[in-house]
């Protein structure tokens, strides 16, 4: 199996072997042409410079260079995952499942080891498509190492930067969120605007891991808990689905006397004993709530 780096390096060496029939050279990044109209260029997403036979010779996403000097490559915020992993400028970033999710500007990076325990936090994909949260690098700041966090950046634009708004409706996902034409005008990875047509998520569920640990859940009278599963949110970000215990009262004629136990108080300052209320069991049958304090259950 090759990796990009692989795939991207065979490609090179190809192209130099097709250019090498042709009588092309290329040393150091200056032009040795016997031709007077051969022309010096540079790969704008890798940055790799090549000398070809004539500027109709040179392929789209290539800028010609005037003597030794050539263009700026193109930002790494721009570039595909083959042609951010070939710049030792940037650097590729994954959400947990190990997608490409983006490339950013490549920093000093350090052994995970130097950076201790990955931070509890998930990772996010930002409204521009890259990732932030936690992006999964070790990187040295300051003559340190630690686990980079990164902010999404703002990805609005003015609205006359988007033109005319599309006509299309939005309408309601499954998941609670916007579909359709959500109304904003955001920033793409090429820097142009556009309007945001946004998809339903069809699978709303992440894995247990993209949320953290999951809060304290208290059980509910009848039996549930107050902690779902590890979903995505009306944003878009994994976290873990909460509610309020269900309304489970009954009428107090259905649970009959009342207990002669006292209610107290528990160490934990929480109440024990008789709470007094007539509440509903395994969504069946009515009767008063005895509670034991955390000191006694355990």
């Amino acid at each position: 199996m090759t990796t990009p780096r692989l795939r991207f390096a065979l490609a090179s060496l190809g192209l130099a072997a097709a250019l090498a029939a042709c009588g092309t050279t290329t040393t150091g990044g200056k032009n040795e042409e016997s031709s007077d109209d051969a022309v010096l260029a540079v790969n704008l997403e890798t940055g790799e410079r090549q000398t070809f036979p004539s500027e109709d010779d040179v392929p789209d996403g290539w800028g010609l260079c005037e003597g030794d000097v050539c263009p700026e490559p193109l930002g790494c915020t721009s570039l595909e995952e083959a042609s951010c992993l070939s710049r030792t400028d940037c650097a590729p970033l994954y959400d947990a499942s190990g997608t490409f999710g983006g490339c950013t500007e490549g920093g000093a990076t350090c052994d995970p080891a130097e950076c201790g325990p990955a931070p509890g936090m998930p990772s996010i994909e930002c409204p521009d498509g890259s990732i932030g949260g936690s992006t999964g690098r070790c990187t040295a700041e300051g003559g340190s190492c630690g686990w980079e966090i990164r902010q999404c950046p703002d990805p609005t634009c003015d609205e006359e930067a988007c033109g005319p708004a599309p006509g299309m409706p939005a309408y309601l996902c499954d998941d609670g969120s916007v579909g359709g034409n959500t109304g904003l005008c955001l920033a793409n990875l090429d820097g142009t605007c556009g309007w945001e047509i946004r998809v339903c998520p069809t699978d709303p569920a992440c894995a247990a891991d993209a949320c953290g640990s999951p809060p304290p859940s208290a059980v509910c009278a009848d039996g549930s808990g107050t902690v779902g599963d590890c979903t995505q949110n009306a944003e878009g970000v994994c976290a873990w689905e909460t509610h309020e215990c269900p309304e489970t009262l009954c009428d107090e004629a259905e649970c009959g006397p009342q207990p002669g136990m006292p209610s107290k108080i528990c160490e934990d300052g929480s109440v024990g004993g008789s709470t007094g209320r007539c509440i509903l069991y395994d969504g069946e049958m009515c009767g008063w709530e005895i509670l034991e304090c955390p000191e006694d259950a355990g």
